[in-house]
């Protein structure tokens, strides 16, 4: 019933959090997971944060599960948003990172990868041309059924899994711009 004592629990020797609680198979430590760590428990834990800050700044290897650079990196911007302000200290870093993926017609990959980037620029407050060339491109690749296509977010055992969905939900999310907040940045 208390979930959040279970999760504190299931740490490395280094503080890190395990991505398997009570695994039948080798643990292992996933930046993916930490940062969602962080999110769902709202709170500034120096070891993992200083992990994840290392894996971007000197590119790491953060996930054998979460392959996309941008996966990780919405999960960093998503637990920034939710108040992990040490974070910021790597969004300059990730920023750059992901205005050097856009392409000339404003996408930063496929549907998912442009849905990531938008979000993670949005949600570091970075309102520059790169996001708005990305939120076109999002409304450009839209289906005529309002959604956009499955692309992988996750990689299992043996298979890639993503779905039209998930791609979906977070194009909308990017697409949810607050007018104030972007009318307060120009």
């Amino acid at each position: 019933s208390d979930n959040k004592s279970a999760i504190l629990a299931n740490v490395n020797d280094s503080g890190l959090f395990l991505t398997w609680v009570n695994p039948d198979f080798e643990n292992e430590v996933d930046g993916v997971v930490n940062a969602n760590v962080l999110f769902y428990l709202g709170l500034e834990i120096p070891s993992v944060i200083d992990d994840l800050c290392q894996s971007v700044l000197h590119a790491k290897p953060f996930s054998q599960w979460y392959r996309d650079p941008l996966i990780f990196y919405y999960m960093i911007a998503r637990a920034f948003e939710k108040g992990i302000a040490r974070l910021q200290s790597v969004s300059v870093a990730i920023i750059q990172q992901i205005e050097e993926m856009q392409c000339a017609d404003g996408r930063f990959g496929n549907h998912l990868q442009t849905a990531l980037a938008v979000n993670i620029l949005n949600k570091f407050n970075h309102h520059q041309p790169s996001f708005f060339r990305g939120v076109s491109a999002l409304i450009r690749t839209q289906s005529q059924d309002g959604s956009w296509g499955v692309c992988p977010f996750y990689r299992g055992w043996n298979n890639h899994y993503g779905s039209t969905a998930l791609t979906t939900a977070l194009a909308f999310e990017a697409l949810l711009l607050d007018e104030n907040q972007l009318a307060h940045d120009e």
